[in-house]
């Protein structure tokens, strides 16, 4: 795999044009970068949704039973 590259913008910087390949790779980063961000985003939110249903039944299920079976699942969740 390819290193990653900062791109640091600078004061002297010439201005491109907004039609130039380099603006549209700019772009193409940008755009990508905010995606991959909602993404992890949205991962993040079904994790925390799966880990709280996960949690409720760890907290409602009794611990005095060695081996839960699917008929005791669902009598927890019909509760």
């Amino acid at each position: 795999m390819g290193k990653h590259k900062i791109n640091v913008l600078k004061e002297n910087q010439k201005v491109i044009h907004p039609n130039s390949r380099k603006a549209k790779k700019l772009s193409k980063m940008v755009s990508r970068e905010i995606k991959m961000k909602k993404r992890r985003g949205e991962n993040n939110l079904k994790l925390q949704v799966l880990g709280d249903k996960l949690l409720w039944f760890k907290k409602e299920m009794d611990p005095s039973i060695e081996v839960v079976t699917p008929k005791d699942v669902l009598n927890l969740i019909q509760k």
